[in-house]
């Protein structure tokens, strides 16, 4: 009984593993398809609706333009006959108007008929002589004259404003228009009083007026039309639907309700659903709405189609995807099948082991292996050391964990100095980096720099507990334990460690101490200070070294107001020659009482500086500077005299560009600068520096401009010049290549092969064997 309860048991277990798998797969293949055919059919929506709903304000605005010109023009015309001398006699004259005269008016009036396609009729009236003189009916008595709709308007009418008063009214009895007449009254008061004399009115047939709307609008399912301000038709829809009970708009409050210009909403009609868009008038004087009515199965008829076409790939697709998710939950349950197999037949079928279930079995039957490959011991050496150096630099630059993990960490990768005791970082930063960084490429500066790391901690650890971290690009840093506050004996440890760089590797550094700090996992603070503390040494010389809170102890807060006002009355009274003393002023000031970091100091006033200047006629070209770019570039100049020369000359520079004009300088200097190069670059020691000593520029004021003309900068053109020498000597010559090197101007063979490499894809070597072979 037993061998048998023990298969059943297996059985139940896989099955419900086999049931969870299958379970994930479909719900996640119909999350997957909603989510894509939901987002398809929204975005659909959204687009086609947006689309159409362009397209509708579009046509409404352009209906609204036209309608607007005719009525303007309307207006302008109206304006025309009622100061024409003729016609305003024939309103206000006390004398009866002869039978040419009416006939010269008669035939005018007619004629405005003809240029108007939207105009019914004029009127004249002349109260007066109570005459009324028409376009449609014969010349009468006022009390006599048919159209008594308007004749009552009149005879109350108060005359209020210059401006146009128009009327919408039904018209004569026998009006033949289908639809409201709009009748446009243009008078003017009597001297004595607001009583009018005379008054010409101009009848627009808004049936014409319609017509004129359809035939732009160009869709028989498409009602557009307009209303008045208070809901009124000005010219009416060609279905009855849409008017209320009481004559005007039925859905004109829905209107007046929005606070936009423009827009749509959608109404049920008679079990019909219709989208009603909007355009609400630009004329203040007449107050006319555009309203737009289309049938919504007819507008969204291609978004209705992509909804059915949508659920019924959907359905396909949930069918597929419930075959698919089957199908992949056996594929992926066969291996856990086999694994459980082997395990059991490992244990001999023990029915214990059976019941954690078949995945507790694997997980418990693998997790010695998984532990132990988890460890970092098993780590190749390499990956330890890079792992480790990484470690350092996020300890050093603050980007490292929590408290937890950074104590798991120091036991992990064997760190000896003591996490709870004081530490103190001190920096090591390469003097002359420029010209260290023409010496060397990329490769070899981080080899020099790794030597530094050992030399030091070889130095030091016969004195203090240390930790050496490869940093950054001209600078290393090292960690120490204990050292008691002892800045002599410390200084006398950091000497024999300059001088034995010096020995070995023929670099000399600056070296800053960092103010202590509680912990190991604080250095960061230590790190900040002692790379400050260097900045110094523009004041100190290189090989200093130089304790952070030493340099502090005369520390001075606030902005170096008088120091920035000095330099720029300086320039405001064009005294140039007395610019670098007041830089260097500037200078000998921050040294005297220090900042946390000078070197932002100086680069906040002199980024101030330059924006005081007035810009030139076409607006200021000189070359703008962010404050990091300053900032960076002052951190690459190692004295007073290099950095105010460096300012004076940026200073002196915009100066020049304001008032000479940046174009012909630049195209002067760039000329200057190519002949002056091609006399000179086959010089081993000539560099970018000595063309613009000759040019008088600064050297960063002298790339901007050579590489506006050239697309390159004046160090690069210098190479590419002796790089072209060089393959020109490789080709025609049989010379060493160290030799080729030297008599094309390269100082270094290693910097030669790395830029001869970096340029032509080949070492000058393997450039000489593929030319012998051609």
């Amino acid at each position: 009984m037993k061998s048998l309860r023990i298969p059943r048991t297996s059985l139940s277990i896989r099955k419900n593993t086999f049931m969870k798998l299958l379970v994930s797969f479909i719900i996640l293949n119909i999350l997957n398809i909603y989510l894509v055919f939901g987002l398809f059919y929204y975005k659909s929506q959204n687009i086609l609706e947006r689309e159409i709903k362009d397209l509708s304000h579009n046509m409404l605005f352009q209906t609204q333009n036209i309608s607007n010109y005719l009525y303007t023009s309307t207006v302008k015309i109206g304006y025309d006959l009622y100061y024409n001398d003729i016609i305003f006699s024939a309103m206000f004259s006390h004398d009866e108007t002869d039978t040419f005269m009416q006939s010269n008016i008669g035939t005018r009036l007619n004629m405005t008929l003809q240029l108007n396609p939207i105009v019914q009729s004029i009127y004249l009236y002349n109260m007066q002589q109570n005459v009324v003189i028409s376009t449609k009916y014969a010349n009468m008595r006022i009390r006599d004259f048919t159209d008594t709709e308007m004749t009552g308007i009149l005879s109350g009418y108060r005359y209020t404003s210059p401006k146009i008063q128009y009327i919408l009214r039904k018209g004569p009895p026998e009006n033949d228009s289908d639809g409201p007449l709009l009748s446009l009254i243009i008078t003017e008061p009597s001297p004595s009083s607001r009583e009018i004399q005379g008054a010409m009115v101009i009848n627009i047939n808004s049936h014409k007026f319609q017509t004129l709307i359809d035939q732009m609008v160009n869709d028989p399912l498409n009602q557009m039309f307009i209303v008045q301000n208070d809901g009124e038709f000005v010219t009416k829809p060609s279905s009855s639907l849409f008017t209320g009970g009481d004559g005007k708009f039925a859905f004109f409050d829905r209107i007046q309700q929005s606070a936009e210009s423009n827009g749509s909403f959608i109404e049920n009609v008679n079990g019909n659903k219709y989208v009603v868009s909007f355009q609400k008038t630009i004329m203040e004087s007449t107050g006319f709405h555009y309203v737009s009515i289309y049938p919504y199965t007819e507008m969204f008829k291609s978004l209705i189609n992509i909804k059915n076409i949508t659920l019924i790939s959907t359905s396909v697709l949930l069918v597929a995807s419930l075959i698919i998710s089957f199908i992949l939950s056996r594929v992926i349950y066969s291996p856990i099948r086999s694994l459980l197999q082997l395990v059991k037949r490992q244990t001999n079928g023990l029915v214990g082991i059976e019941m954690d279930g078949d995945i507790e079995i694997v997980k418990r039957a693998f997790s010695k292996v998984i532990v132990e490959n988890e460890s970092l011991e098993n780590f190749s050496h390499r990956t330890q050391v890079l792992l480790k150096e990484q470690f350092l630099k996020s300890l050093i630059l603050g980007y490292h964990d929590s408290r937890g993990r950074f104590d798991e960490q120091i036991k992990e990768h064997h760190i000896q100095l003591e996490t709870d005791k004081q530490a103190t970082v001190i920096v090591f930063r390469i003097d002359h980096y420029n010209r260290f960084e023409e010496l060397f490429d990329s490769k070899s500066r981080y080899l020099v720099r790794f030597a530094m790391c050992n030399i030091a901690e070889e130095t030091i650890e016969r004195t203090y507990r240390t930790l050496p971290v490869n940093i950054a690009a001209d600078h290393v840093a090292v960690i120490i334990n204990n050292w008691e506050d002892d800045l002599q004996n410390l200084n006398r440890v950091l000497s024999e460690v300059h001088s034995n760089l010096m020995e070995y590797l023929n670099v000399s550094v600056t070296i800053g101490i960092g103010e202590s700090v509680e912990t190991l996992y604080e250095a960061e603070y230590s790190y900040e200070g002692a790379l400050e503390a260097t900045h110094h040494r523009i004041f100190s010389g290189a090989g200093s070294i130089l304790d952070y809170v030493s340099l502090r102890h005369l520390e001075k807060s606030g902005y170096p107001y008088d120091k920035e006002k000095g330099i720029i009355n300086e320039i405001n009274l064009r005294k140039l020659d007395k610019v670098k003393p007041a830089v260097e002023s500037l200078l000998y000031g921050v040294e005297s009482y220090p900042y946390r970091d000078m070197i932002a100091i100086i680069s906040e006033v002199t980024i101030n500086v330059i924006k005081s200047l007035p810009p030139a006629p076409r607006g200021n070209p000189l070359p703008t500077l962010s404050y990091q770019e300053m900032y960076d570039q002052l951190m690459k100049l190692e004295s007073v005299e290099e950095i105010a020369s460096w300012i004076d000359g940026f200073i002196q520079d915009a100066i020049n560009i304001q008032e000479n004009g940046k174009k012909t300088k630049s195209n002067e200097m760039v000329i200057s600068a190519l002949a002056f190069i091609d006399e000179n670059y086959l010089r081993v020691e000539f560099s970018a520096a000595d063309v613009a000593e000759y040019l008088k520029y600064s050297v960063s004021y002298m790339n901007v401009l050579f590489k506006e003309q050239t697309t390159v900068s004046v160090h690069d053109y210098i190479n590419r010049k002796r790089l072209q020498k060089a393959k020109e000597l490789i080709e025609q010559s049989d010379m060493l290549i160290n030799a080729i090197a030297h008599a094309a101007g390269f100082n270094s063979s290693n910097y030669f092969y790395y830029v001869f490499k970096k340029e032509y894809g080949l070492t000058p070597n393997a450039y000489r064997r593929l030319n012998n072979t051609k």
